[in-house]
């Protein structure tokens, strides 16, 4: 039997909006372990993964959450620091996290204020986190029964590094300090070109992006290597949604299975935006590069990205739109400060011959 933290018990950790004019307190709400999840994934990916134990999941580290020392201006706390270790280990391991982490929390807990009608549609609030000195998430608990560990293969970025290039510039700001994300050529058109089929019809369409959760034998580092997507078909397609049905689902787990023996994992997923941002701003003619574009994730992409990859410290998000010109951008997301943001990637070609997923190298899902 495996034994869980219960999520439905408040994490003493306090969201609290305030209105932005007066400072007077507009609600708050105790936040659970399902609304730090996406701290906790990315803490398991910086600090245990990217650390020499590519084997750990969640349900072996004993975790805590607590304030950064340091205060903002107006005595509110900053940011937080997730700490953990792995089990039977004496040495704590932390990750520190800014008060944007918890920016898409605040979000949602606006817009459900604003459908309660508890505030006004156009109420501008800032948010804040309270939180005691430190809050306990979970002990360790017995894995799944038959699970070992999530599946990776053994691979030395510096291979990867030497044959790829880098694509949509620098990194987003804050820093990206996350792991190079390393993306198959032809994946990356299949992924553009099944995001794209609905924009005849103005509807959304898209893929899943399939891949390796790959382990530095050389630095121990844990990065993705997307090297397929497939397309969904049977979903539910509007020009603002897309909704996987059962039957896409079903195609989905069998091809992964398939796949399994060499490793392969979801990683994440891309779709389309059809749809043109607005008007083109005054400078437009003046502008190199047009930055009013569709090529972002809304807040439904959000929530759908951390539902599926509930737990998983490997997400990746990618939208293919337009900009204000009607010429062609895309944006890729990983988890970075708590949230999904943009980043770089890199581009392979073609994997190196004794990549696992060509039949050589040593695959970590033994």
């Amino acid at each position: 039997m495996t034994t869980k933290t219960p999520d439905a018990r408040p994490a003493a950790v306090v969201l609290r909006l305030c209105d932005t004019a007066t400072g007077r307190l507009l609600k708050d709400r105790a936040l659970k372990r399902c609304d730090l999840m996406p701290l906790l994934q990315e803490f398991l990916l910086n600090a245990v993964l990217r650390k020499g134990h590519p084997e750990a999941i969640l349900e072996d580290l004993e975790l805590t959450i607590r304030p950064l020392p340091r205060r903002a201006a107006d005595g509110r706390a900053s940011g937080v620091v997730v700490e953990g270790r792995c089990r039977g280990e004496s040495a704590w391991l932390q990750e520190e996290f800014t008060a944007l982490a918890f920016i898409d929390r605040a979000a949602e807990f606006g817009r459900e204020l604003v459908r309660s009608g508890e505030i006004p549609e156009k109420t501008e609030y800032t948010y804040d986190i309270q939180i005691a000195e430190p809050v306990p998430l979970q002990q360790p608990a017995e894995r799944p029964e038959g699970v070992r560990h999530s599946p990776y293969v053994r691979y030395p970025m510096r291979r990867l590094l030497e044959r790829s290039t880098l694509r949509n510039g620098t990194p987003a700001e804050p820093p990206f300090n996350g792991p190079p994300v390393f993306y198959l050529a032809r994946a990356l058109q299949k992924a553009e070109r099944a995001s794209r089929a609905g924009y005849e019809r103005k509807v959304e369409s898209g893929c899943v992006l399939l891949g390796y959760a790959c382990s530095c034998p050389e630095t121990g580092d844990f990065f993705p290597v997307i090297t397929d997507a497939l397309q969904v078909r049977g979903a539910e397609q509007t020009q603002f949604s897309l909704a996987f049905s059962g039957q896409s689902w079903t195609r989905i787990e069998a091809l992964v299975r398939r796949g399994a023996t060499t490793g392969m994992r979801l990683l994440g997923q891309a779709h389309g935006h059809p749809f043109l941002p607005g008007e083109s701003c005054s400078n437009c003619g003046k502008l190199a590069e047009c930055r009013s574009t569709t090529a972002f994730l809304s807040a439904d992409d959000r929530l759908w990205n951390h539902a599926v990859f509930h737990g998983q410290p490997l997400q990746i998000g990618q939208v293919f739109g337009l900009d204000a010109r009607g010429q062609g951008a895309e944006a890729l997301y990983t988890l970075q400060d708590g949230r999904l943001a943009a980043c770089a990637y890199r581009i392979i070609e073609d994997l190196p011959e004794d990549f696992p997923a060509n039949g050589a190298g040593t695959g970590g899902n033994r």
